[in-house]
């Protein structure tokens, strides 16, 4: 397990780095984002410069000089011919050195939600191992990413399996929302406890009944209804009945099912109570 987890972050890493240079000849600038620029045989104009608040930078011989939704190319280009009257035959430069964080945000089944600042190449999986990893809840295959352009769906299984190309790179103001990975089903009758409860998706009707802390003495585990429920947070959910189960056949459970366990009348007390009331008048009858 230690080694694998080992590969997978070595393959964040180099997937995060090459996701970014990817995007360099495409990156337009903002505030925040630090630049080096050289211009060749001119040591006094090599300076390293962060992007204002305002979108601008201030450069010798051009002054207050707007690079924001530019990108790095347009920046060389724009500040070539602007000192071209100045520095005849100049070669530009342009490094973005670092750039400006982004800010998304993270909900649902994950160990520390909330909002994170994250650097540009950043992916959904990296954001969620530094929000602390998904909840032992969290529905991993079915991940929402949702941005200005729509929402992406995140297979994190697949990912953590080492299918690395639906690790989707984050842009500012992403959202990601993880939905629990739980059904719900409620149980009734003859149960320690009944109630609604939640258990993964796959479990069986052993699972549901063990959430419920299982039949009673009484009950008839061999006659167990199992319904589509409606409103399973009614005190007294209803629904169609599906089909009748026993506690060996175990099937498995799905979102909305009602389970109703039947009492075994054999050890009904009532039933108990009027069998031997009626033995008293039988002996009483006959004069015993």
């Amino acid at each position: 397990m230690k080694r694998k987890l080992a590969f997978l972050a070595i393959l964040l890493f180099v997937t995060v780095t090459f996701a970014f240079s990817g995007q360099a000849s495409t990156y337009t600038l903002g505030p925040g984002d630090e630049l080096l620029i050289r211009v060749e045989n001119h040591p006094d104009l090599t300076l390293e410069l962060v992007v204002g608040p305002d979108g601008y930078i201030s450069y010798p011989m051009v002054g207050a000089f707007k690079v924001t939704g530019l990108t790095i190319t347009e920046v060389k280009d724009q500040l070539t011919d602007m000192l071209q009257p100045h520095i005849p035959n100049l070669w530009v430069t342009v490094v973005l050195l670092k750039a400006r964080p982004i800010n998304i945000q993270i909900l649902g089944e994950i160990k520390t939600p909330g909002k994170y600042s994250v650097q540009q190449g950043t992916t959904v999986m990296q954001v969620i191992a530094q929000a602390g990893g998904l909840t032992e809840k969290a529905d991993r295959e079915h991940i929402a990413l949702n941005r200005s352009t729509g929402v992406v769906g995140i297979n994190m299984k697949a990912i953590a399996e080492g299918d690395l190309s639906g690790d989707v790179v984050l842009q500012d103001g992403d959202t990601i929302i993880v939905n629990k990975g739980v059904i719900r089903v409620a149980v009734m009758g003859e149960v320690v406890k009944s109630g609604v409860y939640e258990i993964l998706p796959g479990s069986r009707l052993m699972d549901a009944l063990a959430q419920a802390g299982g039949p009673t003495v009484s009950a008839n585990i061999k006659k167990i209804s199992v319904y589509q429920g409606v409103d399973l947070d009614k005190p007294n959910p209803s629904g169609e009945k599906l089909f009748q189960t026993t506690f060996e056949q175990n099937p498995p459970m799905q979102e909305g099912y009602l389970i109703v366990v039947a009492r075994n009348h054999f050890w009904d007390i009532s039933i108990i109570v009027s069998i031997l009331t009626a033995l008293g008048l039988i002996k009483t009858l006959i004069g015993l």
